[in-house]
């Protein structure tokens, strides 16, 4: 499954023409929404734990948080561990459709423009020889295997579980043939403020990572004040001091 949008329908009837929505108060909506988005950003699941629902509900004890998600729990659907919710899981389905069409409208419009890359006879344009006046093509380098990329991405990636499925993954979109682009942007997300955040708590599954080709997103780095940098330019202008005056 690739990556989502930023933004999915919202009906805003269905949500209100609910009975029992309509008679939650504002934390409940607030604990119902995070679930909801949680569920749109990482491929429409969420692993059922409490300690990790606690920081997504933004509570500090997890008898709070137990309390909420049984008021909420009848709109989701908990299955082998993992929370869904019918409306996100459709909505997910429908982008990938409808991303997969608009990516073979995509190629079959590439080959009628390079049909129409031809000289006046009509014949496709030929490529330059090459300098030693042999017609055939010098052998490109071999791509190297899906499993020797695959582990150089897994020793790489800092939350190591779902390991069958996450080569699944990486072999259905041809994750070998860019590996370095891929492993490259891991490295970079591990310095990012997200998946520092919370000790890590929500990076996601590398399942996750790959099927949504979360290696495009721009990554968020932590922000270096002006103050901070400021005041550790002065500690070194103070240790150049002291050195130059022996110590003192």
């Amino acid at each position: 499954m690739a990556k989502n949008t930023p933004a999915f329908q919202y009906y805003p009837a269905d949500l209100i023409s609910d009975p029992d929505v309509m008679f939650w108060d504002m934390e409940l909506l607030g604990c119902y929404w995070q679930m909801i988005t949680y569920l749109w950003l990482n491929g429409g699941k969420f692993e059922f734990n409490v300690d990790k629902m606690r920081v997504l509900f933004r509570f500090k004890r997890n008898l709070r948080a137990v309390k909420s998600w049984n008021k909420i729990k009848e709109k989701f659907v908990l299955k082998d561990g993992y929370v869904s919710h019918k409306r996100v899981t459709e909505e997910i389905k429908k982008q990938s459709e409808s991303r997969l069409k608009r990516k073979a409208a995509g190629v079959k419009g590439a080959g009628v423009r390079w049909k129409g890359d031809s000289n006046a006879n009509g014949n496709a344009i030929p490529e330059p020889m090459p300098e030693n006046g042999s017609s055939s093509s010098p052998p490109s380098s071999p791509i190297p295997s899906n499993k020797k990329t695959f582990e150089a991405f897994w020793e790489t990636y800092p939350k190591r579980v779902g390991k069958e499925a996450a080569f699944k993954a990486w072999k259905t979109h041809k994750c070998n043939e860019i590996t370095a682009i891929i492993i490259k942007s891991v490295k970079a997300h591990i310095n990012s403020k997200p998946w520092k955040k919370d000790e890590g708590e929500f990076i996601p599954h590398p399942t996750t990572f790959l099927n949504q080709h979360r290696w495009e997103d721009e990554v968020e780095m932590p922000k270096i004040t002006r103050q901070s940098t400021m005041k550790s330019g002065s500690a070194i202008v103070e240790k150049w001091k002291k050195d130059a005056e022996g110590g003192k």
